[in-house]
């Protein structure tokens, strides 16, 4: 579940400066997060009028705890509206996203102020890692698009050829479409589709959440359907860890049935939570 709810932080979003030869001298960090928190790199960059290329992207979390590494790097603002400066430090704040989300927590010292990054960005990563300490996570290709209205940014994103050391669960693909509204630290995100393929799984999603400080502040509305819950139950006895099989055997007696899908309500308000309609005990205090 922790993992779940740093990844909406996202938008379900990507390492060793460590280990970087001494050419990497120039590393940079963004606006208000401190160099000893986020550091990043681009190697090879190319620009011209409507956006950037770059041979790769390096990016360190708190002093390499966790690090992302990219291949090629294509990035362009399609209405011309955002400077090649901009477009990297948009590339740079979606590494942070990315690290943070896949470390499972984030630092008090470790904040990103997104209010003052504007623009559309419409970018392609080739050949993604992500590394903490043991644990590696490859993506072939990985697309991002945002553009802004009304004070609200919309994000569509897309990953293939994702591949976990630790986990066999971790969808092979990803998409996902939603909204981002204004630029307040508790924004609601509106969660248009959601999209992940496992073998023969398929988990697709919709609603909205709307994170706080406090637990007992948070929301969501979320509605969940996931395709073959028997076979992938069968595989999860003979891979993950016994509480793993446990969450996902009630959460089918749980679900409702609908043809080969099982379906979830899923409600957060005011600490209670619900799926479809039933409370849950939850400890958010």
């Amino acid at each position: 579940m922790s993992r779940s709810r740093s990844t909406v932080s996202l938008v379900c979003g990507l390492m060793c400066l460590a280990s970087f030869p001494a050419t990497h001298v120039h590393a940079e960090t963004l606006p208000s997060v401190p160099s000893s928190c986020f550091s990043y790199h681009f190697e090879n960059v190319q620009e011209d009028a409507r956006g950037f290329h770059a041979s790769a992207l390096h990016a360190s979390y708190e002093g390499s705890k966790s690090t992302l590494t990219t291949g090629e790097i294509n990035a362009t603002s399609p209405e011309g509206n955002t400077s090649s400066q901009e477009l990297q430090r948009l590339n740079a704040s979606a590494a942070f996203a990315a690290l943070t989300a896949f470390q499972g927590q984030a630092s008090n010292t470790c904040q990103l102020n997104t209010s003052s990054f504007h623009g559309t960005l419409n970018t392609r990563w080739g050949n993604v890692t992500l590394a903490h300490n043991q644990h590696r996570l490859t993506i072939r290709a990985l697309t991002l698009n945002t553009s802004e209205r009304n004070k609200n940014t919309n994000v569509s994103f897309s990953a293939s050829g994702v591949k976990d050391t630790t986990s066999s669960l971790i969808p092979s693909e990803v998409s996902a479409s939603l909204i981002v509204e204004g630029h307040s630290a508790t924004p609601l995100i509106t969660i248009n589709s959601l999209h992940a393929v496992n073998g023969t799984n398929a988990l697709d999603g919709h609603g909205s959440v709307q994170t706080a400080a406090n637990p007992l502040a948070s929301s969501a509305d979320l509605h969940i359907s996931l395709t073959n819950v028997d076979a992938l139950l069968n595989d999860v006895r003979q891979t993950a860890p016994a509480r793993v099989t446990t969450a996902l055997t009630i959460a089918r007696l749980m679900g409702r049935a609908n043809g080969s899908a099982t379906e979830w309500d899923v409600g957060l308000h005011n600490g209670v939570a619900t799926v479809n309609n039933v409370p849950i005990p939850l400890n958010l205090h």
